[in-house]
């Protein structure tokens, strides 16, 4: 059935709406795959890196110098790409992403861990970061602009799931036996589905009429002229880097201080996803209702909550419900700082935002050599994580003061609290959850 879809659309870019619903049906497919891979790279790479008994400085570059290179990439490669080239280029940097992952199933029987695991990775981001905008105007000529968010909330909630129950099983499988080759077979299964996901794209047919604009040059002064987009960016930097003197530190604390065991840790790992899958459409709902500056102050402040709470227990039980609320702050936390910059500059967003996300990751990773050489000076991890906290919630409440002396942030602190209780209602989420996987009954009606 898949090779008749890919003969018709490759001669019919343009067809009714039922077909089109079969391409996105591929399209759903194709995201599985891909999710199915990050579930058994990402995820367990830096696991994998803690077994290999990498210093806290080494672990630190591995967990963040990779994404500050992914960013990078993301924000200068899509700049360059022209409309007639977009799938090409599309296909060129998942390509990338494979031999990052092919580069992590080498790294098994590799003397050198750090440099393999560090440049397979750096290749990873770059390659991934850099397919997640291409992809987003490629995939849009498919769609009409009203339904767009619908299908990536739809897409993003089922590929989530999908990423869980591959890293579960992954874990589950190593669990069995913990012997190095096990680790090469997840690495494996992660580059076989990589490999499914970029030929299902490079069958997939790009649209006649592609709705798509290369973005014009990036002028930092015209954001840096509006005072709450350089409140934002000032203070969503810093957030970033004190959450990152301990975010990459929790993984090595779990493991080698708590010892538990991969089941275990491969659980506490999942739970932000699932929450994020079940959780994160409500609160873009609410982000909606309530404006998006209070949705990034809100999770800036949860994200404090949560540093502070791991330095109190130890119970799985608690710390579960913990990151239940980590997965989704830190959602909050992204998808707020993007609708800031996607409002201030719809038509330039793509480059704007690129160059957010750099000067994120990299504050990030500054933040987390910093992390490295206080464990390594002689701090404890407890001692890390409660400086974190009331780093992040001084930083927070520092935005939320200054954010009231500026006219287009200001509200009432009244809204924040209205704004948690809509972001985090159940009810909403539970209806979210039912319009993840694809709906196959539809009314002939439409076709």
């Amino acid at each position: 059935m898949f090779t008749k879809i890919f003969q018709v659309v490759r001669k019919n870019p343009e067809l009714g709406v039922s077909f089109r619903r079969k391409i996105l049906g591929l399209s759903q497919l194709e995201g599985g795959f891909n999710a199915l891979m990050i579930g058994c790279a990402e995820t367990f790479a830096l696991y994998y890196a803690v077994k290999r008994g990498l210093s806290k400085q080494d672990f630190a570059l591995i967990s963040t110098l990779p994404i500050v290179f992914g960013a990078l990439a993301n924000w200068a490669i899509p700049r360059l790409v022209e409309s007639r080239y977009l799938k090409r280029s599309l296909l060129a940097v998942v390509f990338i992403q494979i031999l990052g992952v092919l580069g992590l199933y080498f790294s098994v029987n590799a003397s050198n861990h750090f440099w393999w695991i560090l440049i397979s990775l750096s290749l990873y981001w770059i390659g991934g970061m850099s397919a997640t905008h291409l992809w987003i105007d490629w995939i849009s000529g498919w769609l009409p602009a009203d339904r767009m968010n619908r299908y990536l909330s739809r897409r993003n909630g089922f590929t989530a799931f999908v990423t869980v129950i591959g890293y579960l099983l992954a874990a589950y499988w190593v669990h069995l036996d913990e012997r190095i080759s096990s680790y090469q077979f997840v690495f494996g299964l992660a580059l076989l589905s990589r490999m499914m996901s970029w030929l299902i794209l490079s069958y997939q047919a790009t649209p006649q009429n592609p709705k798509i604009e290369k973005s014009k040059p990036f002028k930092l002064s015209e954001a840096l002229k509006s005072k709450s987009i350089l409140i934002m960016i000032s203070f969503t930097i810093l957030f970033r880097f004190v959450a990152y003197m301990a975010s990459p530190f929790f993984l090595p604390y779990m493991v080698d201080e708590l010892h538990f065991t991969l089941m275990d840790y491969a659980w506490i790992s999942a739970v932000p996803f699932i929450a994020k899958a079940l959780l994160l459409a409500q609160w873009g709902e609410a982000v909606r209702s309530y404006r998006p500056f209070i949705g990034l102050q809100t999770a800036m402040i949860l994200l404090g909550l949560v540093s502070l709470a791991w330095t109190f227990t130890t119970h799985m039980g608690l710390l579960t419900i913990i990151e239940v609320f980590s997965g989704i702050s830190w959602g909050g936390f992204e998808l707020g700082g993007i609708l800031i910059l996607y409002n201030f500059a719809p038509r330039r967003s793509r480059s704007l935002i690129g160059f957010y996300l750099a000067l994120l990751h990299t504050s990030g990773l500054l933040g987390s050599l910093v992390g490295s050489h206080l464990l390594e000076s002689g701090w404890t991890s407890v001692e890390l994580f409660r400086f974190s906290g009331v780093t992040r919630l001084t930083v927070a409440f520092l935005f939320v003061i200054v954010g009231l002396q500026v006219e287009e942030m200001k509200v009432g602190l009244r809204v924040y609290g209205e704004f948690f209780v809509t972001a985090l209602s159940l009810r909403g989420s539970l209806v979210s959850l039912g319009r993840i996987f694809p709906v196959v009954h539809r009314s002939k009606k439409r076709n």
